[in-house]
């Protein structure tokens, strides 16, 4: 059985896929590992490399994980790290780089725009007036606003009421 994000993704065109950038940088990254990877470099980081470096598309928890790698770790790219390549350098390119960072921040857009659609009523996604029709949306917009002596407000409620406009 398919979860609600699946369905989601698959609804809204939402390619996870890694473009080719983040896949050369994933390349790059892999083979400046050895010689310039420092201690805190993890077996597991390194396979979602070689992942990503495959072009297997990743999931959406993973999509929020490079976001947010990339939001703590901005503050490490520093002028002259790529030479040569420091630890850091080697670990922002495992990750996809410069391009892993603005396409993790594009899908984590795009993931919260659809889920957030997603779980609207299917009144509200259509632009339609509600529940209860033209009548009622007047009655809240009224209530919202706090005037409940206004005309729409008057014209609401005796529809309501009466059945008549």
């Amino acid at each position: 059985m398919r979860s609600l994000t699946d369905l989601i993704l698959e609804a809204s065109n939402i390619n996870m896929r890694p473009p080719e950038g983040v896949r050369s940088a994933c390349k790059r990254g892999l083979a400046l590992k050895g010689e310039h990877g420092g201690d805190g470099l993890t077996s597991a980081a390194v396979a979602w490399a070689k992942k990503l470096a495959a072009g297997q598309p990743i999931s959406t928890e993973k999509a929020r994980k490079m976001n947010a790698y990339f939001a703590r770790h901005k503050v490490d790219r520093k002028p002259g790290w790529d030479s040569p390549p420091t630890p850091g350098y080697v670990a922002w390119l495992l990750w996809g780089g410069d391009a892993g960072r603005s396409w993790s921040a594009k899908l984590v857009k795009q993931l919260d725009r659809s889920t957030s659609e997603a779980k609207k009523p299917k009144w509200k996604q259509k632009g339609w007036v509600g529940p209860g029709g033209a009548a009622k949306t007047a009655e809240r917009q009224a209530a919202k606003q706090g005037k409940k002596k206004n005309k729409a407000y008057k014209s609401a409620i005796y529809a309501r009421m009466t059945g008549k406009k």
